[in-house]
């Protein structure tokens, strides 16, 4: 459902008033900003998830293909471990990932396997036929798979009587809750462009957050952002009023799109935010490479009007239904119970941490879930809505759904 918010044109007006442009830091600054949002508890645990996401990555590479029987990784950076879930009996495969991902891992974690009820092909399978059906007196407008792979926990809008009990081939939970919003939303970029800028759908006078920055085998550069932010041929500008590009594909499964543009750089902002547009307590990140994410992962996302929101974990996957099209995201939330993501995030970048000065891309913004509403940080506009909650989409799934590949920055 796609949301004309007038306050978002406001802030695009403020903004086009300045003409100074973003001072913004080379790619590769020692990202002590982004490190202070986060408590040195928890920036400890970033850097200990660091071997753990490695292994599991390559345990998720090896094994996602086989649909019978993988289940899902997930990864505790509390307890230095990495699990493996793993429907029915153990393939030649399975053990071969296994035993290499344990020799990697070393000492800096254990990696277990554990039986899952189901695969997770089935659970994927059985979230999509059940979003958007009716039950219990309401539509269910997310079904998220646990982490263990033992079923689907599904919220159900509250509507009216009950019509039917949930009829599941898997075990299911059900809690009342809303629907998933989109999230429409730094405020002066300039080229060439970055991720995490406010960029406005001139077409539609819509607001949200720039992604990353990809490419096509042909070399031809793009800036991600949320597929319900714009149609094919939208027109897109800065929220200072410079014309960036157009929209040439957009990918409703995947709640992506591109931006074309002349100009755009593997960096994406951090600090601020700042709406004056004179880029006040903002730099530049380098993006040293992408990858899937992991449930129990910790991460950050940087969209546009909240800014920098670090302390979210990774729940589960979980199939979501955005303006009609049932979509596979990641659901996650904070830790803590602040904001996580609000309106005029959606598109904006969800990374964890790289190489000092550099960041990991793992997916971009989609929605919040506003049952779990709570108040907002960042930009301080009258109505804005914030979550704990978010929902974003996996950059694992999006290069391929758009045929491009995040560009990478040099690191040395």
């Amino acid at each position: 459902m796609q949301r004309r918010l007038r306050w978002l044109a406001a802030v695009a007006v403020a903004a086009a008033a300045v003409a100074v442009p973003v001072q913004a830091a080379a790619a590769g600054t020692p990202y002590s900003a982004l490190l202070s949002r986060l408590s040195p508890s928890d920036q400890q645990l970033m850097r200990q998830q660091v071997p753990l996401a490695d292994a599991g990555s390559a345990v998720d590479s090896a094994l996602r293909g086989d649909r019978a029987h993988y289940a899902g990784v997930s990864i505790s950076p509390e307890n230095r471990q990495v699990v493996l879930y793993w429907h029915g009996a153990a393939t030649p495969a399975m053990t071969t990932a296994v035993q290499r991902a344990k020799r990697e891992l070393g000492g800096d974690g254990e990696l277990v396997v554990r039986a899952a009820r189901y695969s997770q092909a089935q659970l994927d399978a059985e979230a999509n036929r059940l979003v958007g059906g009716r039950v219990d007196g309401g539509t269910v407008v997310v079904a998220a798979a646990r982490p263990d792979a033992s079923g689907l926990d599904l919220t159900v809008t509250r509507e009216g009587t009950a019509s039917s009990p949930v009829v599941s081939a898997v075990d299911t939970s059900v809690v009342w809750g809303s629907a998933p919003v989109p999230d429409f939303g730094r405020f002066n970029d300039t080229a060439p462009y970055n991720g995490g800028a406010a960029i406005v759908n001139a077409s539609e006078g819509l607001e949200c957050s720039s992604g990353f920055t990809v490419a096509n085998p042909f070399g031809q550069r793009f800036l991600l952002t949320a597929g319900h932010c714009g149609v094919v041929g939208a027109q897109w500008q800065t929220a200072g009023g410079q014309a960036i590009g157009t929209t040439p594909l957009t990918v409703p499964q995947r709640d992506v799109e591109l931006v074309s543009t002349s100009s755009a750089e593997p960096d994406i902002y951090n600090g601020g935010p700042d709406p004056s547009g004179q880029g006040l307590g903002e730099s530049l990140l380098g993006i040293s490479g992408a990858r899937r994410t992991l449930a129990g992962e910790m991460i950050c996302q940087l969209g546009a009007f909240s800014g920098p929101r670090c302390n979210i974990q990774i729940l589960s996957h979980a199939t979501v239904n955005i303006n009609g099209v049932n979509i596979q995201e990641i659901k996650a939330r904070t830790r803590d119970g602040s904001e996580g993501i609000g309106q005029g995030d959606s598109g904006g970048p969800v990374i964890t941490l790289g190489p000092p000065g550099f960041v990991i891309a793992l997916g971009i913004n989609s929605a919040e879930d506003l049952s779990h509403g709570v108040a907002c940080v960042g930009v301080p506009i009258a109505g804005r809505l914030c979550s704990t909650q978010m929902f974003f989409n996996d950059i694992a799934d999006i290069q391929p759904a758009t045929g491009t590949a995040v560009v990478i920055a040099p690191t040395s």
